[in-house]
């Protein structure tokens, strides 16, 4: 299985640091991935009802084909909330995808320098990470399976000028991941 591999490669690359321990799975067909800030750390949410105001707080991961998905808990669990180094909140894959993402759900300013920042300290956050994984799977002489890339901002549904195709072209250039501004991922 793709994930397992993957999984094990992870384990090589970064050695002596969690990374079992931060990973969950889940197979339902509609489940959410929550920054929890109780838990200080990313979590599955399954068999959740929300209303659209409420669902607009988390990253629906819309899952018909029933595929095993696995939540990497970076932020707080990867690495410690303590830490200065700069990391996107959580990484999900399945056997197609392998996804970074950042949450800004929780920004509530709609004011255009704000929401800027907001967009910038996240891009910087995901690049961060994916500059992490990319480096270290390089090291080590390994690869991403074939895996597609992406990286998911997770904004306000209020937020303006969502998906900036100019920001997402530099972004692949720059680092081979595809960015999506959105709240959900249908898998395939």
């Amino acid at each position: 299985m793709k994930s397992k591999n993957i999984i094990a490669q992870l384990e090589v690359v970064f050695k002596g640091r969690a990374i079992t321990n931060c990973i969950s799975f889940e197979k339902s067909k509609l489940f959410y991935i929550d920054d929890n800030k109780l838990a200080g750390k990313c979590l599955i949410l399954n068999n959740l009802t929300f209303s659209k105001e409420d669902e607009q707080k988390y990253l629906k991961i819309i899952n018909e084909n029933e595929n095993k998905i696995a939540l990497w808990a970076i932020d707080g669990c990867f690495i410690s909330s303590g830490q200065s180094q700069k990391r996107c909140d959580c990484i999900f894959f399945d056997k197609y995808d392998f996804c970074f993402a950042e949450f800004k759900l929780n920004a509530t300013s709609l004011n255009p320098k704000t929401v800027k920042k907001n967009r910038e300290d996240a891009l910087s956050q995901l690049k961060s990470t994916i500059q992490l994984v990319k480096n270290g799977i390089k090291e080590k002489g390994h690869t991403f399976l074939g895996y597609n890339l992406e990286a998911y901002l997770c904004t306000p549904i209020n937020y303006p000028n969502k998906n900036d195709p100019n920001a997402a072209v530099e972004f692949l250039e720059d680092y081979g991941v595809k960015l999506y501004e959105q709240n959900f991922k249908k898998c395939k």
